[in-house]
């Protein structure tokens, strides 16, 4: 008698939960080493000025700040991939949509010299979607975008009616994506190999912005050229 079992889909699981420790761990060793440092320096200390007391105390906060937005992004996305989150969805203009988002993200783009430009079709029909969560899809890669996008370059918002669908592309003129990188971005945790010294997010945003829109049955792609810039499209169903 032979018995085979398959155990495929419990290897790839066990594989994906020890990266997750890992990366998660990795995250979390810089700003708890931070805190530790200054609350040594601070306890040691005790000539400190006000002021040198005070930058230590910054750390602390800054360390503090980026722990609970780490785990705030791990709720988050442990949320959507399990499929735990109700959609209340409300019935809104797509220009609304890009109105918002760029106002909230406008000041990064002001302080880099980035031209940000609207272009929305006179025949968008309004969505029905859960707005704060589209907002922070559209956030995301509008900030991806800003990031990578050298200073005195231009981004692009648009909106546009596209078969039975509202499609948003958000285009830059930046750095593009390496070929071998697009397979990967979308996933927990990946952040490119040009960005490894830039402490501004942790891997996360594309991720999140890949489930909220297919928590509306939408699709997410990207088009991209090394050195001209990228295209992201998220395309939201009219229901």
């Amino acid at each position: 008698m032979v018995i085979v079992n398959e155990r495929t889909e419990e290897i790839r699981l066990g594989v994906s939960m020890r990266e997750f420790v890992a990366n998660a761990s990795h995250e979390l060793r810089t700003p708890i080493a931070s805190i530790q440092a200054s609350v040594d320096t601070l306890k040691l200390g005790k000539q400190l000025s006000p002021d040198t007391a005070e930058q230590f105390l910054d750390r602390i906060d800054d360390g503090a700040q980026r722990m609970a937005a780490l785990v705030t992004e791990l709720m988050d996305l442990t949320l959507l991939e399990t499929g735990r989150v109700t959609l209340h969805k409300t019935e809104i203009p797509p220009r609304i949509l890009i109105d918002a988002v760029v106002a909230s993200h406008g000041p990064v783009g002001d302080l880099e010299g980035h031209e940000i430009v609207i272009e929305v079709d006179h025949d968008v029909p309004d969505i029905s979607v859960d707005v704060p969560k589209v907002e922070r899809a559209l956030g995301n890669v509008l900030a991806n975008a800003q990031k990578f996008t050298p200073a005195g370059g231009s981004v692009k918002i648009s909106a546009r009616f596209d078969e039975r669908a509202v499609r948003f592309d958000v285009e830059d003129s930046g750095e593009g994506i390496d070929p071998e990188e697009l397979p990967h971005i979308f996933e927990r945790f990946y952040k490119s190999p040009r960005s490894s010294g830039d402490r501004t997010g942790f891997g996360l945003g594309l991720a999140i912005t890949k489930n909220i829109v297919e928590l509306h049955d939408g699709s997410l792609e990207v088009v991209s050229t090394t050195g001209e810039g990228s295209r992201f499209s998220l395309r939201f169903p009219i229901s």
